[in-house]
């Protein structure tokens, strides 16, 4: 099982009964938490005999344009924001439950920027009829019916997952934030005051909100990395985003998935240099897909 709880001291991940500062190594595939046919349980094995032990993983996955399950009921065309997906959060505390059995980290993502504002899948994004394909309306504090269902989500998560029990798991806010830093502030809060041991993350650092005092981690998503020659310079990587948030958080590097630009990086040789490159920037925390 999970060894013990895990917490920030200053900038260094710490977990208890573990001496010296963690390491996590977390691979990120987002589709297997939608589907119901037991796919994350293999997967999850897959991660402890590799050697890793940590998973990222988003709230909402509207990539499957609808065949995926997701949060809320189904209803039409869309979802009905007023009924949860029951079997969504059952098969959610079913999996972070044998999760935190083999040892792995769950970094769940409530939101994502991506499913929203890729024209052909954000209208399958149960959210959709209420912001269109707008990160900006998505964080609109004023829109009150808005806020309010998205804090009843969270508090649906929070619910299903039970942190205190299981101690493997992080929330990050909302993948690629760059809109109003309030709304990002002011969720995660609202998580904190729900959840107030377990840490909370956040991720691009070009992002308004990577001063955001409530979050614990935050990580580069981007960074030098060239695409044509693989290189890097994660320390100096690192070292920026520490100046944006002002020296109080955990760094760690997501790799932001650089298949799909087409030059072929993610492959071993390439993600072990980069991997070698996070430790020696010294840094406990490295994502790729």
């Amino acid at each position: 099982g999970f060894i013990g709880r895990m917490y920030r001291e200053g900038t260094t991940l710490k977990i208890e009964g573990v001496a010296g500062a963690s390491k996590l190594l977390i691979v990120e595939q987002f589709g297997f938490t939608h589907y119901f046919n037991g796919d994350i349980f293999q997967w999850i094995d897959a991660l402890a005999a590799s050697g890793a032990n940590g998973m990222r993983v988003f709230g909402f996955w509207p990539f499957g344009r609808g065949a995926e399950e997701e949060p809320y009921v189904k209803i039409g065309g869309g979802y009905d924001l007023n009924a949860f997906n029951q079997r969504f959060f059952d098969y959610l505390a079913q999996w972070v439950e044998y999760a935190h059995e083999k040892g792995i980290v769950v970094l769940y993502e409530l939101f994502d920027t991506c499913g929203i504002k890729w024209q052909d899948v954000g209208a399958y994004n149960p959210f959709y009829h209420l912001v269109g394909s707008s990160t900006k309306n998505f964080s609109n504090l004023n829109n009150a019916r808005l806020f309010e269902l998205q804090k009843q989500y969270i508090r649906k998560v929070v619910e299903s997952v039970k942190p205190d029990v299981h101690q493997n798991v992080m929330f990050g806010i909302m993948n690629e934030y760059v809109e109003n830093k309030e709304w990002h502030y002011a969720m995660s809060r609202y998580v904190k005051s729900l959840a107030p041991k377990t840490l909370i993350a956040g991720s691009e650092e070009g992002s308004t909100a990577t001063a955001d005092p409530t979050v614990d981690i935050w990580f580069v998503h981007k960074g030098r990395y060239d695409l044509k020659t693989g290189a890097s310079n994660v320390p100096a990587d690192a070292n920026d985003l520490r100046q944006q948030t002002g020296n109080r958080k955990i760094i760690g590097f997501s790799t932001d998935g650089f298949m799909p630009e087409g030059t072929g990086r993610e492959n071993p040789t390439d993600m072990r240099r980069l991997a070698q490159d996070v430790n020696r920037a010294n840094l406990q925390l490295f994502g790729f897909l």
